[in-house]
């Protein structure tokens, strides 16, 4: 078999060597230049007859500020250092000593590149991580990266289910579709697929399919090489599928997604290539794809709207996210859950008073999971006391079912009451939530910083002008 230098004909490894855009030059153990290639020569104005044969010690003295072959002759071990050449240009050169087959130190390999050279590459790599950076970023906008915390609230003995065959899935690298209406919670669901993955350690993506442009939806998937397109980004740029190597996709309202590329991410479903906007060539991708939507895609593959290859790719696993409305036994842990959260981000110490428990497990939540975080926000911010009542969490549908007054009055005769009679009526019924939440006037009276006395005085001369409680 011929070696590389025989196929290549008369063209000697000196040759190559001599013509090497990195500088080399090499000297036996006593320091004296025995080769010096065309691009030392060039750089410093000399011919190799006034290289050769000298000692290189004397001849950095002449050219550089310092010698890394000299080091490595004394020390005989491999040293690296940056140099600055008389002429005002600076290289980074590596000097390794080189033995015989019998083991006898016989010369030095001196390589060395220009420093504008490594700081352009090091450039490049900055501008590429700048460029991963800038696309997290438009991963946030448009998935709302990172907007969940990955953790899932289930008592109920549906959810329980849910959550077993989501862990017995993460086990495999199989796509799921994940099916609710919107507000259930898919995004938090795909995340404890992901977590509990070997894909664990790797990037979680998140992308709305939806909010992505349609002429820019192919470029932002797949990424565009230089030149692609007008605007386009000059050096070119990778695409989410790249972002998400050995990670997780996940893409929601993946029903929006144009039929055009539903057929290339079909492609990366089964051949694990990517080709990025303006290319010839194919990249591979290691991605797992979870996807979800709260649209009946099996009635838009019957309208054609919606690729039936693709969506049974997709549908290897189903599961199917129940409305909160269906899961009443998860109301309250979530709510409980939220008032913690809530509490903790505003450095508040707030409670739910039973009435508002109530309306919390008999509302319909037609805006599911979403609905309640938000509401038991609104509460936490806009309660003045540290209990959560029914005017606090009030809104919508929910307004009509639990009128604004607690305490029973009708608003008309609200607005004609004297300042002190409304005072009045406000204490009492914050008075009675209290009592109506802790069960005894001891633990009421702290809650609201009041001495017990105070409270159970006041509590007898309010409930004898406004009201009966039969608590009392």
């Amino acid at each position: 078999m011929k070696s590389i230098l025989e196929e290549l004909g008369d063209i000697s490894l000196e040759d190559m060597i001599y013509h090497s855009p990195d500088g080399v030059l090499i000297t036996d153990a006593e320091g004296k230049i025995r080769f010096i290639n065309k691009v030392i020569l060039d750089d410093l104005d000399i011919t190799s007859k006034e290289a050769l044969g000298k000692n290189i010690e004397a001849f950095q003295s002449v050219y550089f500020s310092y010698s890394t072959t000299v080091n490595c002759i004394k020390q005989e071990k491999q040293v690296t250092d940056m140099l600055a050449s008389k002429f005002g240009e600076t290289v980074i050169t590596t000097s390794t000593p080189m033995y015989d087959s019998k083991g006898r130190f016989v010369a030095v390999l001196a390589l060395t590149r220009k420093d504008f050279i490594i700081s352009r590459y090091l450039e490049e790599l900055e501008k590429e991580k700048q460029r991963l950076k800038s696309f997290k970023g438009a991963a946030k906008y448009l998935g709302a990266y990172g907007r969940n915390n990955g953790d899932v609230i289930a008592v109920s003995k549906r959810m329980i289910k849910i959550l077993e065959l989501c862990e017995t899935v993460a086990k495999t690298d199989s796509s799921v579709m994940i099916s609710g209406e919107s507000g259930t919670g898919k995004e938090v669901l795909a995340k404890h697929i992901h977590e509990n993955s070997n894909r664990s350690k790797e990037i979680f993506l998140p992308v709305n399919c939806s909010a992505i442009p349609a002429e820019l939806i192919e470029s932002e998937f797949f990424g565009y090489v230089k030149g692609a397109f007008t605007g386009a980004n000059p050096a070119g740029n990778i695409g989410l599928f790249e972002m998400a190597n050995k990670g997780t996709l996940f893409l929601d309202e993946i029903g929006d997604m144009p039929l055009g590329l539903q057929a290339k991410l079909l492609r990366v479903l089964e051949n694990g290539e990517i080709r990025p906007v303006g290319s010839l060539n194919f990249k591979k991708v290691d991605v797992r794809i979870i996807a979800a939507t709260n649209k009946d895609l099996k009635k838009m593959v019957k309208e054609k709207v919606f690729r039936a290859d693709l969506y049974y790719r997709l549908n290897v696993v189903l599961i199917h996210l129940p409305p909160l409305r269906e899961r009443k036994d998860d109301i309250m842990e979530l709510a409980n859950y939220f008032l913690k959260r809530y509490n903790q981000k505003y450095g508040m110490k707030k409670i739910l008073s039973s009435n508002s428990e109530k309306m919390l497990l008999d509302y319909s939540w037609p805006g599911n999971v979403r609905e309640l975080r938000n509401i038991i926000e609104r509460g936490v911010i806009t309660s003045s006391l540290d209990i959560i009542s029914i005017p606090n969490l009030s809104y919508s549908e929910a307004d009509h079912a639990y009128p604004q007054g607690e305490a029973g009055e009708d608003e008309a005769d609200f607005i004609e009451m004297d300042l002190n009679e409304k005072l009045e009526r406000t204490e009492y019924h914050y008075l009675s939530l209290a009592y109506d939440h802790y069960g005894n006037m001891r633990e009421a009276a702290d809650a609201l910083k009041m001495k017990k006395s105070t409270f159970g005085a006041r509590m007898k001369y309010l409930k004898d002008k406004y009201g009966e409680d039969e608590n009392l």
